[in-house]
């Protein structure tokens, strides 16, 4: 169909999420803070590098403000 060329094509061109739209808020903002204090103590403990998460922010693959709640 159709609409599969056009996603497509936008994933050839601009990859995987570039105009794919934004994430909502998590309804559960505790669901939040344990996400992110598990990457803060994936940070801490060695197992992820913080240029590991820049690279990710970068790729759209984390929000922006992660380092910022993570605290790095």
């Amino acid at each position: 169909p159709p609409r599969h060329w056009l996603r497509r094509a936008r994933r050839a061109l601009f990859g995987d999420y570039k105009f794919a739209g934004t994430y909502a808020a998590h309804p559960d903002p505790a669901q939040e803070a344990f996400f992110f204090g598990l990457v803060r103590e994936a940070l801490e403990d060695g197992a992820i590098s913080e240029s590991q998460l820049r690279d990710e922010i970068s790729q759209g693959h984390l929000r922006t403000d992660a380092l910022e709640l993570v605290g790095a």
